[in-house]
């Protein structure tokens, strides 16, 4: 029987603490997804699918979930390239 290994390969790339970062199929960009508010929000961004990008993208959701934990998050501002229906 096969045992998963518990450590991370070298170069591997960390999954954030809040939320998640997933690619849509025939997409080039990121997207984020995580709750607020008892909802499910997945946000484009304007960030092509790159290990910089995605390790930039971990650090923005680490931020955003840690301002929701402290109740400091201005939604508006953090998420600036959003329209106001959004």
């Amino acid at each position: 029987m096969k045992t998963k290994k518990s450590v991370m390969q070298h170069g591997a790339l960390e999954k954030p603490r809040f939320g998640g970062i997933y690619r849509t199929t025939g997409s080039r960009f990121l997207y984020i997804s995580f709750n607020y508010f008892h909802q499910r929000l997945r946000l484009p961004t304007d960030r092509e699918d790159t290990p910089a990008n995605r390790e930039e993208l971990t650090n923005f959701l680490n931020n955003v979930g840690e301002k929701i934990r402290n109740r400091t998050l201005q939604f508006d501002k953090v998420f600036y390239w959003l329209d106001d229906a959004t």
